[in-house]
């Protein structure tokens, strides 16, 4: 994940913790202390069906 301050290749997750049907990761950038959030989640539709079961 790039720093979106000063485009620094390799943030630090803070912290991860789930946010409704997302998960919520608090990052600082190493190079500008800068700290962001994302929201990461997962797109079902671009699971193929066998592995959809799988995880059953």
């Amino acid at each position: 994940m790039k720093c979106p301050t000063c485009k620094h290749k390799i943030t630090k997750v803070i912290d991860s913790r789930p946010f409704g049907r997302e998960i919520k990761r608090r990052r600082k950038c190493p190079s500008c202390s800068i700290r962001f959030n994302t929201y990461e989640y997962v797109d079902t539709e671009s699971i193929p069906e066998s592995a959809a079961r799988e995880a059953k």
